[in-house]
């Protein structure tokens, strides 16, 4: 099996099972905290994520799976500092999210570049 296809299968398996509706809402609205440079990659990445998830868009197994793991310690209650604490707790969140957007940043723009083509 194609190691690609095999990440896709596990991440929409996981998807499936782990990633509720509930906690999906909750990463957009985590989301939408940031600011609003950070916050249209972040909306880029979920959308190259779940295109990939979904067959129309390939990437790297690497890719998939940080992207992935990024998703869900977004949506995790358990961080490095907790989600109720005020202004602090969005930090690390925002930081790991950052950090996956700046090393996919050129996949991100050739992401960018196939949804203004495949309109």
């Amino acid at each position: 099996m194609d190691k690609n296809k095999k990440a896709i299968d596990m991440a929409k398996e996981y998807e499936t099972k782990n990633i509720s509706e509930k906690d999906i809402n909750k990463a957009y609205s985590l989301i939408g905290k940031l600011g609003s440079g950070l916050k249209d990659d972040a909306l880029l990445l979920f959308d190259m994520f779940k295109s990939a998830i979904s067959g129309v868009y390939k990437l790297e197994t690497s890719t998939i799976l940080k992207i992935g793991g990024a998703i869900v310690y977004l949506v995790s209650p358990i961080d490095a500092i907790p989600d109720f604490i005020p202004v602090l707790g969005f930090t690390d969140d925002a930081t790991v999210i950052a950090f996956v957007i700046k090393s996919l940043k050129s996949e991100l723009d050739s992401f960018k570049e196939w949804k203004k083509q495949n309109k």
